[in-house]
């Protein structure tokens, strides 16, 4: 009987943030053969605190540091744009394997300069996105692309959002308002839904868009107030390179916000995931065949609700957010280990749909169809 080899070393996870990057604290830890062993935060107080409280061996408070500590392998920086733009790169350069949130440049030309630098380092380079690890978007993928909906001709999407509305002081999040950090509903949540059309759709060929700021003021609990320089709202109709057509609309500020939704309508039936919030949270699948009169739920399959090598995790209505993200980890971490291609969305894929996006601005402008840059 042959023995067992030697176990995998163990992947070494530095993590820059601890707001938003708690949740991908704990994302990591759910992986087997991952260990988070260091934490950066901008003051030393508050680096040492989260260290001690998460149970993380090394604080740091310079990302600098942590960027050129020998031991990782991997680099997670979930802080604000305006902060990571001098990091992604350095990381890339450090040979650090490299996850970052959207927006994950500052424009199309940066994106794309990422992404070539990644390749040229030869690593494995993704940004954080949900949607393409969330179980019903995971099934609607496989009913498009087996073509159980026939030719699909239409997709229209949103995400409509109550952010703006009345959030809390401090709010963790008051640097969305600034337009320094290259924020707003597009590039952030309009990014995301970009990504989950992209992938059920394939490359976007053009895009007239009206992008809109009508929150000039953003108003805190408490009745503090917070100029708003960014735009807070978007309409979007794009053309796919396979012939679809998709209308999409995104918010920050609206009453009574229905949270995300996507349909495909083909010409062999219609499917539709909507859920809460962006995550997108306590997401459902509808479906109906050309002679159905209405759309009816479908059972969200086993296999969709497992993650390949994490046993004991599936979705969980209490932190919803977990599984896609623990599933987006593990496919990293199986991808930085050489046995799989499954990282997404690549550099590659997120600089597209920020030509999309910085196309849609210039559609905006121009008041015209504009052909996205490939």
């Amino acid at each position: 009987m042959s023995q067992p080899g030697p176990a995998a070393a163990p992947l070494r996870v530095g993590l820059v943030g601890a707001n938003w990057g708690l949740t991908h604290l704990a994302a990591w830890r759910a992986v087997p053969g991952v260990d988070v062993v260091a934490v950066c935060t901008g003051h030393r107080d508050s680096a040492a605190r989260v260290a001690a409280e998460h149970r993380v061996g090394t604080a740091y408070w310079d990302a600098a540091d942590l960027i050129a500590d020998p031991r990782l392998d991997v680099v997670d920086v979930t802080i604000r744009p305006a902060l990571r733009t001098e990091m992604a790169p350095a990381a890339i350069r450090a040979g650090k394997h490299l996850m970052v949130p959207l927006p994950f440049a500052t424009d199309d030309r940066a994106a794309r300069a990422l992404d070539e630098l990644a390749r040229r380092h030869g690593v494995v380079a993704v940004v954080e996105n949900l949607h393409r690890h969330e179980p019903a978007l995971r099934q609607l993928r496989d009913l498009v692309t087996a073509g159980e909906l026939g030719r699909v001709s239409m997709i229209r999407g949103h995400v409509r959002s109550d952010l703006l509305l009345n959030p809390p002081d401090p709010w963790p999040y008051e640097w969305i308002l600034d337009p320094v950090n290259h924020a707003s509903a597009l590039r952030n949540f309009g990014a995301h839904l970009l990504h989950a059309v992209v992938d059920l759709a394939g490359p976007v060929a053009a895009v007239a868009a009206t992008l809109r700021r009508d929150t000039r003021e953003v108003r805190l609990v408490g009745g503090r107030r917070v100029g708003c320089g960014v735009v807070d709202g978007a309409a979007l109709l794009l053309r796919t390179v396979a012939g679809a057509d998709v209308a999409l609309d995104v918010s920050w500020c609206a009453p009574a916000a229905e949270g995300f939704a996507v349909e495909v309508v083909g010409d062999r039936g219609r499917a539709r995931v909507t859920a809460e919030r962006l995550g997108p949270q306590h997401a459902r699948l509808e479906r109906a065949g050309p002679s159905d009169a209405a759309m009816t739920p479908a059972v969200i399959e086993q296999r969709y609700r497992t993650i390949p090598g994490v046993p004991g995790v599936e979705p969980d209505p209490l932190r919803p957010q977990l599984f896609p993200m623990v599933a987006m980890c593990q496919r990293f971490a199986t991808a930085v280990r050489g046995d799989g291609d499954g990282a997404a969305p690549t550099f590659a894929e997120a600089a597209h749909v920020s030509a999309v996006v910085e196309s849609a601005y210039d559609a905006d402008a121009r008041r015209t169809w504009v052909d996205v840059p490939r």
